[in-house]
């Protein structure tokens, strides 16, 4: 059962956990919104020959303009719950960097 309550990003002292909901075989790569205590991303990929697993490292690395090998998978590599662990020099940065991505989104959404 997910924890609604749970915050979809929290940061450590030296990275940061991103919880994610992911629809692969989607229209296009986007963001969509929180949801149940997870960022939703979509993604164009198909859940084949870990396709979608690489696209979504690929496209969180790309949106916090981090190199993809500081991003990995820590859980949910066949699921469409991910928990990703984000190696930041600035986990802070990185923490409100998501924090405002998703408020801008909640607010294009309204």
């Amino acid at each position: 059962m997910p924890d609604r309550n749970r915050e979809f990003v929290e940061c450590h002292d030296a990275d940061v956990t991103l919880y994610l909901h992911v629809q692969p075989r989607a229209s296009r790569t986007a963001w969509s919104g929180v949801q149940a205590g997870r960022m939703k991303l979509r993604l164009a990929a198909p859940p084949v020959d870990d396709r979608a697993n690489r696209e979504c490292v690929a496209f969180v690395a790309k949106t916090l303009r981090l190199a993809k090998s500081k991003i990995r998978i820590a859980r949910g590599h066949s699921s469409r719950q991910k928990t990703l662990v984000i190696d930041s020099a600035t986990p802070e940065a990185t923490t409100a960097q998501l924090r405002a991505l998703a408020a801008e989104l909640e607010s294009a959404s309204a």
